[in-house]
C-alpha cells in the first residue's frame, strides 16, 4: 500500500464547497426528515397494531398498506400528470399533508381504538411522503450544474475502452470514435447505417 497518486486525489468523495449552494443544503435537509419521518412511521405503526392492538403480522401489514399506495402513487403521479406544477409549491404540500397525518394519527392513537384509525393519517402521510420523493431529487440535482459534477459532465477521465482514456464523462460519447467502434447493432433511424 503506497501513497496515493495524484490522480487519486483530484476527486475527492465529498466536494465541501458544494454545500454553499442553498438550493443543494435546503434538499438533502429535506430529504433527511423526509426519511426520518417516514422511518418512524413504519417503525412506530406496525409496533402500535400488532403489540397494541394484538394484529398478526399480516393484518398489520394490510393495514400500512394505504402509506404505500399513496406515496407510490404520488411520486409517480405528480411527474407525470403535472409536469409543470412548482416544485416548491408541491414539496409545501407535500410537507403539510405529512403533518396533518401526522397530527392526525397521534392525537387519535389510542389502545382502546381500533385499527381502522391509522388509515385516513397513513393516507395523508404517504400522500406527502410521495410528493416530497417526487420532486426533492430532481430540486437536489439540479442545485449543481453539470460542469460541476463530474459524474454527469464535468471533466473527469476515465478508461472507456482498455488503455483509452475518455474525457468527456461517464455515458458520454467521445466525438473522436466513431460510430462503426460501438458495436455491430444498426441504427433503425438510418437502415444500413451503423449505430
Amino acid at each position: 500500500m503506497g501513497t496515493p497518486t495524484r490522480a487519486h486525489r483530484a476527486e475527492p468523495l465529498v466536494r465541501p464547497e458544494l454545500f454553499s449552494k442553498r438550493q443543494l443544503v435546503g434538499g438533502l435537509v429535506l430529504f433527511f426528515y423526509q426519511y426520518l419521518i417516514q422511518a418512524g412511521l413504519f417503525f412506530t405503526i406496525p409496533l402500535y397494531l400488532s403489540v397494541a392492538l394484538g394484529l398478526s403480522a399480516i393484518d398489520t401489514g394490510v393495514r400500512i398498506l394505504p402509506l404505500s399506495l399513496t406515496l407510490l402513487v404520488a411520486a409517480a403521479g405528480i411527474p407525470r400528470f403535472l409536469p409543470n406544477v412548482s416544485p416548491r409549491r408541491v414539496v409545501r404540500l407535500g410537507l403539510l399533508a405529512m403533518l396533518a397525518g401526522i397530527v392526525v394519527l397521534f392525537s387519535s392513537i389510542d389502545t382502546a381504538a381500533g385499527a381502522e384509525i391509522v388509515t385516513i393519517p397513513l393516507l395523508l402521510a404517504g400522500l406527502g411522503i410521495g410528493a416530497l420523493a417526487s420532486q426533492l431529487g430532481a430540486v437536489t440535482v439540479s442545485a449543481v450544474p453539470d460542469e460541476e459534477s463530474p459524474e454527469v459532465g464535468g471533466a473527469t477521465e476515465h478508461r472507456d475502452e482498455p488503455g483509452r482514456l475518455d474525457r468527456h464523462g461517464p455515458g458520454r460519447l467521445n466525438p473522436d470514435r466513431r460510430p462503426h467502434q460501438l458495436g455491430p447493432d444498426r441504427d433503425p433511424a438510418e437502415p444500413g447505417r451503423p449505430r
